[in-house]
């Protein structure tokens, strides 16, 4: 490699490189560290723990099953992995997933042990972001030798995991961060590939609008500009795939919310109807009994109760298959982990 010299005194740029990987190994080496127990957890997505380790000769890991998610990222050495009755080889630059509820193993190389960084994380949206990223239980690996972006992010986010003040918010944002460059990733293979199906996008942007907008006066023809199709066609996508409208599906998923804060919060039916999107509380009432069954205050009463009803309002009841169906998925899975979650918290209750 060529040097590039200002002075004798002063660093070549190669040598720089090679300090700076150094500083990057020697932040990883062992670690295991943990941040959150189920009764701090935030239920939409939470860090449990992270960690590193520098794997012994043949080392294994399993087989067993988590009740969460691991994403793995392997920066040096090779190994192997088995996913139910799969196996995937492992080399630097490659990632996996530990899924939930699933029976998993890996081992590192005899010869050449590999070295990897890992974050375990829970909640509803939890396994919407591992869709989109292309990660679940039949396809758990992935492989990024660009650059050092998830060295370099699991590296840190270690660092910052062994802070006394503000650790958690700023572990949040790496763990987004990296889901964020997964998606990129995954969006970037699917255009070189010409795999992508145009419904499924539509129906992604249209569940993302959704999701970021349910919290404050939208229509459904806003909805429709920014997915970039006529109202109409729209309309029947969602028919055809989801068996419900725009206007259902974003009734639906404010319910939903307003019945996570109902169960969750000490925030007033006013506040709760203005949090997901509903300015008037009668109108908010009236939405609600009608998907639920009771009100909002009776709801808060008798939670349990009404469960059976919510089930039934909120169910979709038309699968979808492919990859079509993995994206439309996404709300689909978040309402039942959310139902599930809530269960849990229940059971314990009693």
């Amino acid at each position: 490699m060529k040097r590039l010299v200002e002075s004798p005194d002063k660093k070549c740029y190669d040598d720089i490189e090679v300090e700076s990987k150094r500083t990057v190994d020697a932040l990883l080496g062992n670690n295991d560290i943990f941040i959150a127990s189920r009764s701090t957890i935030n239920i939409s997505l939470s860090i449990y723990y992270c960690g590193s380790e520098e794997f012994a000769e043949g080392a294994v890991w399993g087989p067993k099953v988590v009740d969460h998610f691991v994403l793995y990222y392997v920066y040096e050495g090779k190994g192997v992995l088995t996913v139910g009755n799969r196996t995937y080889a492992l080399k630097k630059g490659d990632g996996f997933l530990v899924p939930k509820d699933v029976l998993t193993s890996f081992q590192a190389d005899k010869r050449n042990p590999m070295k990897a960084a890992w974050v375990g994380f829970y909640g509803y949206l939890a396994e919407g972001y591992l869709k989109r990223c292309h990660l679940t239980d039949n396809h758990p690996i992935f492989s990024y030798t660009k650059d050092e972006f998830f060295l370099e992010s699991f590296s840190e986010m270690i660092q910052v995991s062994k802070r006394k003040h503000n650790r958690y918010c700023k572990m949040m944002s790496i763990l987004y961060n990296i889901m964020s460059r997964l998606i990129d990733i995954t969006h970037d293979n699917d255009v070189g590939n010409k795999h992508i199906d145009s419904v499924e996008l539509y129906l992604r942007k249209a569940i993302e609008y959704v999701d970021m907008n349910y919290s404050k006066k939208m229509s459904i023809q806003d909805m429709s500009d920014y997915v970039g199709l006529d109202r109409k066609y729209l309309h029947r996508i969602f028919k055809v795939n989801l068996d419900k409208s725009p206007q259902e599906y974003l009734i639906v998923y404010r319910i939903t919310k307003a019945c996570s804060l109902i169960r969750n919060t000490d925030l007033s039916i006013s506040n709760i109807a203005m949090s997901v999107g509903y300015n008037d509380m009668f109108h908010f009432s009236k939405i609600f009994k009608k998907t639920i069954g009771v009100s909002p205050s009776e709801y808060r009463l008798n939670p349990i109760e009404t469960k059976d009803e919510m089930d039934r309002q909120v169910r979709t009841n038309q699968e979808v298959d492919g990859d079509q169906g993995q994206v439309i998925q996404e709300l689909r899975s978040a309402i039942e982990e959310l139902k599930s979650v809530i269960q849990d918290k229940n059971n314990e209750k009693a």
